[in-house]
């Protein structure tokens, strides 16, 4: 039996998630449901279908920090996908 003391990790809920596919085009906009209240973490998995890569800002200036690299798969490694 493992007992624990001091502070413990909080547990996480998913408040809301958003998804959107575009088809032509360089940019994508989209809103949330509602409001997210300061403190909140807002994750972003990017995918798409060209060598290029992914830049993301938001209407409150927030910053957008790439976990790793993006990852390129499929036929000729044409597929690419980041989680910000």
């Amino acid at each position: 039996m493992l007992a624990l003391s001091g502070a413990q990790a909080a547990s996480s809920t998913l408040v809301q998630g958003r998804a959107k596919e575009i088809t032509s085009g360089t940019t994508n906009s989209l809103a949330f449901h509602s409001a997210n209240p300061a403190g909140n973490l807002i994750v972003v998995y990017a995918l798409w279908g060209n060598t290029g890569s992914v830049a993301l800002s938001d209407s409150n200036g927030n910053a957008y920090t790439a976990v790793a690299p993006a990852r390129a798969w499929g036929n000729g490694n044409a597929w690419r996908s980041q989680v910000f």
